[in-house]
């Protein structure tokens, strides 16, 4: 797993980082460490945590300058250039789970909630690629 970097405002991290990163951020870790299969119910669990904030944690992180919450577009745009086979090559919405192909619906449908969907996605983007990288645009915050 490589750690991520960001040149020219081009985020590159690789799904398994992120996922790690992800469990990490939402509370998914340490909830499941806890709770098992309870984890939902953990106090610091959070049910609908989104990809673009654990995106704007890793860029702030790794970076002296600091960018803004990345724009849905560029989200989608990276995420169908690793996983065309399983997103929509035009965004519905503005979240991850109304890019999804409806061939990939089933593997969501037992989720417990958003969270649970989303770290769903990344792994199946890991089992049909393990190697797969996200390259997000990213805006910076002027000084």
């Amino acid at each position: 797993m490589t750690k991520p970097t960001i040149t020219d405002n081009i985020l590159t991290v690789s799904v398994a980082y992120l996922l790690k990163q992800y469990k990490k951020d939402s509370g998914y870790k340490l909830a499941v460490k806890e709770m098992g299969d309870d984890y939902i119910d953990h106090a610091h669990f959070d049910s609908e945590a989104y990809i673009c904030c654990t995106i704007e944690e890793i860029s702030n992180k790794i970076s002296k300058t600091t960018y803004f919450f990345p724009e849905a577009y560029h989200v989608h745009a990276a995420f169908y250039e690793a996983a065309p086979f399983m997103f929509k090559s035009k965004q519905d919405g503005e979240f991850i789970l109304a890019w999804i192909r409806k061939r990939y619906l089933p593997f969501l449908e037992y989720s417990a909630c958003d969270t649970d969907s989303r770290i769903r996605i990344l792994k199946l983007i890991l089992v049909h690629n393990p190697n797969a990288c996200l390259k997000i645009k990213l805006n910076p915050k002027s000084e």
